[in-house]
């Protein structure tokens, strides 16, 4: 267990980037290769201890893992990248309307994006869940 420095929180695994707890931590609007080196930090930490230089390491991970891709910030699917630019959500349905969603927040009750991604995504969750 872990104590979550902004609120004190115990909890199981506090978020990589912030340090805090799943609560506290803003939902991080990240690009696929910042996700993928996240991702696979600790294997790419291993290549290069081993002795590999830090761009053979990426391509030896790559190799074995995959590309990539973007996730989709609501079903963590990879997405197919279309333009150069913001793709949070994939395209199925339940996505779709989390994306809607996401766009209402942002544009209408102008929410920042960060906020607006998590309300998202917590009402998608709650939506599935009934």
């Amino acid at each position: 267990m872990e104590t979550c420095p902004n609120c004190g929180a115990y909890e199981e695994r506090l978020d990589r980037i912030t340090g805090w707890c799943s609560n506290c931590a803003p939902p991080q609007l990240l690009s696929a290769y910042e996700q993928y080196l996240l991702r696979y930090a600790d294997e790419i930490d291993q290549l290069i201890a081993d002795g590999f230089s830090p761009y053979k390491a990426f391509k030896a991970i790559k190799a074995r893992n995959g590309s990539a891709r973007t996730r989709c910030y609501s079903c963590h699917t990879p997405i197919k990248p279309a333009t150069r630019g913001e793709r949070l959500f994939c395209n199925s349905k339940p996505c779709r309307k989390t994306a809607r969603r996401f766009r209402y927040y942002v544009e209408e009750l102008n929410i920042p994006k960060q906020t607006a991604l998590k309300r998202a995504v917590e009402r998608n969750i709650n939506d599935n869940r009934t």
